[in-house]
């Protein structure tokens, strides 16, 4: 939603998933992910 609502009103938003293993789907009490990822995140932000 928030990503359409970016471009319909002129704007750029777009959506990366980093190498990691994940614990559960997103939304889930039981997700988790390996936050050494958020290092290269930032560095492509």
């Amino acid at each position: 939603y928030m990503m359409n609502r970016v471009q319909e009103n002129g704007g750029k938003a777009v959506y990366l998933m980093f190498g990691t293993k994940r614990t559960a789907d997103h939304h889930n009490s039981s997700f988790d992910f390996d936050e050494r990822v958020l290092k290269i995140a930032v560095k492509v932000y």
